[in-house]
């Protein structure tokens, strides 16, 4: 299948004039974006931030659970499976740490990608279902999907995790989606402020194309020169 044409996908602060969500709103979607989006810019998968999530995934929640055991007195349920959610974790680590040797590689040969280019998921790559489509509603409800059927058969935390992710992916396309059709607006009324000083000079030399010779503020030359015949010696 031919290779779609689609607009860069960069998550950064520049041109746009659209306010990225809050970091943490975004967080469990991009322990997603190894896995099923391409390309990932390499701030993506910086090894500082990735390992802090990692960390984050593998302590915070075996923090939460003995704080719950130690002030509800209540046993946790055989199906918590934290070690999926340390399965998961380590997965995303060596995911983005392969990722960011491809795109540390890419850059030190001449590849052109944007450090915080966010790619878009495989659906999008390998069928022609629209881009919003796609990431605002078939991926988010996989995530979803996957994750529910996950919490209620061996592991709650990773199946929570991924319901997590899911809504926020869908944070994230929308996001997305208004940044792209905000870039455009910006692009047309550029466009549109260019041809109206294009059409304001337009008017402006054929005011000054109109006017008489006689009211030129300039001197006029042909009056300087000397009518008479120059003298023999």
């Amino acid at each position: 299948m031919a290779q779609r044409d689609l607009p860069r996908n960069f998550h950064s602060d520049e041109y746009g004039g659209v306010y990225a969500p809050g970091p943490l709103l975004l967080l469990p979607a991009y322990t997603l974006l190894p896995f099923i989006r391409s390309p990932v810019g390499i701030q993506l998968v910086n090894p500082a931030k990735v390992i802090r999530r990692v960390v984050g995934l593998i302590v915070l929640p075996f923090i939460a659970e003995v704080l719950w055991v130690g002030f509800t007195q209540k046993r946790l349920p055989d199906s918590m499976g934290h070690i999926s959610l340390v399965a998961f974790a380590l997965a995303y680590l060596i995911a983005s740490l392969v990722v960011f040797a491809r795109r540390w590689y890419g850059q030190h040969h001449g590849a052109e990608l944007h450090s915080g280019e966010a790619g878009y998921s495989w659906l999008v790559w390998r069928t022609t279902v629209p881009v919003g489509a796609c990431e605002q509603v078939i991926v988010p409800l996989i995530a979803g999907v996957l994750g529910y059927a996950i919490a209620h058969t061996f592991s709650i935390e990773l199946g929570w995790w991924l319901m997590a992710a899911g809504v926020s992916l869908l944070i994230m396309a929308r996001w997305e989606y208004r940044r792209v059709w905000s870039q455009h607006q910006a692009t047309v009324d550029d466009l549109i402020r260019a041809k109206s000083y294009e059409d304001r000079m337009t008017r402006h030399e054929s005011m000054q194309g109109g006017a008489s010779p006689a009211s030129a503020s300039g001197p006029i030359f042909a009056d300087l020169s000397d009518d008479d015949a120059p003298s023999r010696r």
